[in-house]
């Protein structure tokens, strides 16, 4: 991720939108989040995608940490 504006090039989503998808993907299984984020978000995001940012966004975090 681009620090400065919170996604990088290519993502798909705003800075809003992928919180979104990667804390729904980070507290369910892939499925029920890309339900959750229908339901609560409005927005329809496929499994794999939800799977791919939410994995991708909790690799950065814990590089930063780590």
């Amino acid at each position: 991720m681009i620090k400065a504006i919170g996604v990088e090039i290519g993502c798909p989503f705003t800075p809003a939108v992928l919180r979104k998808v990667a804390y729904a993907g980070s507290q369910a299984a892939f499925v029920p989040a890309t339900k959750d984020l229908a339901a609560l978000a409005e927005i329809k995001v496929p499994r794999e995608q939800v799977q791919r940012w939410t994995k991708r966004v909790g690799e950065e975090r814990i590089s930063e940490v780590g």
